[in-house]
């Protein structure tokens, strides 16, 4: 088989530094501290309060293998970085929870270093923020002193045949009694043009039942190139959240096979189900039924820590209150989170990460984000809702009671501001054509205002917040 990933786990080292400079930095060790990654480099002990720039480096061994690619996947970085491979220059990424690709087939040699320049700068106007980052760099329960920045989610080697199979996103389409019909979406990159075949093999994750093989032929062009269509699967069992049925769960190998050989595999789990939401009242399966659920703050500040075990842990505590939905507050979580939602029976309301205000400037860069938001989450069952923004109004300081902030977070809330109505608005647009499966949220918290817009789920603060009044 031509799929594998080799986790670059070793050796590892990191560095803080003044400036960057265009990946040329002393071989030595003088000056290094050995690290792990994943990692956030506040978690080191030289390193607890540090904010700045950070070098990270690792040297790893490579084989050439004939008619194979090479990729190398950065899983998730705060906030910018530079990846400098063998001394080539890789381009910057931005956006913390978005994985990065790079084909490096042609970079690589027996004895590789990779080094990493990465930065995650302190937001202090909070009210112009630039940085995509959510809860971790405004918010009223966390700790405003620490900094997220570092290589939270693992670094990997990549190969695959000529043909790379870059996203699979699967969505229940129609739900039928004795059938259901899914639309498959897949992303390739390929040398060249070329016909192949997509080999399925939909097997029970969590339950005992029947294994479904298809195939699908398929025509690739040279280059990046998406193609869909659907598969039909008989007696499907659905995914229900916990309290009213059981969260069964397919394992879904998705083979590309390309002149009779494997060029590459992918392979997750998914839930077949729909979901809709008609007036704020939701159907899982066409089945009404009443939410209940509690916001969810990050699992840990430092996301590079957390663990299957602590999302699942989190996620009984969650059943053990009777709750079948939690809302992913302000960020993008650990992928882990997402998992044990699925295999829980546990509905999550996803957030894009954005809290309160935002330059103008990050229109750009939020309408890219959020559409990698949905592609990297898409398969998942448990996320029944995307939401684009918690909050879109003016928020510096929530201990501000001079009635000047007042003045200007009413207008915000209750007449217009460019963050709910230009940036969130275009948001729910890019997301509801791309996932239209989904119902979405053009911003959380706002107040329903007659003649001027409906309003969505208001947030009451009463004896919270002195604004909003005594409880």
């Amino acid at each position: 088989m031509t799929h594998r990933v080799t986790p670059l786990t070793a050796n590892w080292q990191m560095r803080p530094t003044d400036q960057f400079r265009a990946g040329a930095y002393p071989a030595t060790d003088a000056g290094w501290v050995d690290c792990t990654i994943p990692d956030q480099w506040q978690q080191h002990p030289l390193f607890v309060d540090y904010v700045g720039r950070m070098l990270y480096r690792t040297h790893f061994p490579a084989a050439s293998t004939p008619n194979h690619r090479q990729w190398l996947r950065l899983n998730g970085v705060f906030y910018f970085c530079r990846p400098w491979l063998n001394g080539h220059d890789l381009g910057v990424q931005s956006g913390y929870f978005m994985p990065h690709e790079y084909d490096v087939t042609d970079l690589l040699s027996t004895a590789n270093q990779l080094t990493l320049e990465v930065h995650c700068p302190e937001e202090h106007n909070k009210v112009d923020k630039q940085l995509i980052t959510g809860v971790f760099s405004h918010w009223d329960s966390m700790d405003s002193t620490r900094n997220p920045g570092g290589v939270w989610l693992p670094v990997e080697l990549i190969e695959s045949g000529p043909v790379r199979l870059q996203n699979v996103h699967l969505t229940t389409q129609t739900i039928a009694p004795h059938h259901a019909e899914v639309r498959y979406r897949i992303h390739t990159d390929a040398l060249q043009a070329c016909s192949g075949v997509l080999q399925w093999r939909i097997a029970p994750h969590n339950f005992a039942g029947q294994v479904h093989e298809l195939t699908t032929a398929i025509h690739l062009v040279a280059g990046q190139y998406e193609a869909s269509g659907l598969l039909t699967i008989p007696d499907p069992v659905l995914w229900w959240s916990h309290d009213l049925g059981h969260p069964a769960l397919y394992t879904v190998t998705a083979t590309l096979v390309v002149d009779g050989v494997v060029s590459d595999v992918s392979e997750f789990q998914f839930g077949i189900r729909t979901f809709t939401m008609k007036n704020w009242i939701p159907y899982l399966n066409g089945q009404r039924f009443f939410m209940k659920g509690s916001n969810y703050a990050p699992t840990d500040v430092r996301l590079a820590t957390v663990t299957a075990e602590r999302c699942q842990a989190d996620l009984q505590l969650a059943r053990d209150c009777h709750m079948n939905v939690l809302r992913v507050h302000g960020h993008v979580a650990h992928p882990a989170l997402y998992a044990a939602a699925d295999a829980a029976g546990v509905m999550l309301w996803q957030d894009f990460p954005l809290q309160w205000l935002y330059h103008r400037d990050v229109l750009a860069t939020a309408q890219t984000q959020v559409r990698q938001m949905v592609e990297l989450l898409h398969n998942h069952p448990s996320i029944v809702l995307w939401c684009m923004h918690n909050e879109s109004f003016y928020m510096a300081d929530t201990s501000d009671e001079r009635l000047w902030s007042k003045l200007r977070t009413y207008v915000s809330v209750f007449v217009w501001n460019w963050n709910r109505n230009v940036l969130d608005a275009s948001l729910q647009q890019i997301v509801a054509k791309v996932d239209p499966s989904r119902p979405t949220v053009r911003s959380s918290g706002e107040y329903a205002v007659p003649l001027i817009h409906p309003g969505t789920d208001a947030h009451f603060y009463y004896g919270w917040y002195k604004i909003y009044g005594e409880l």
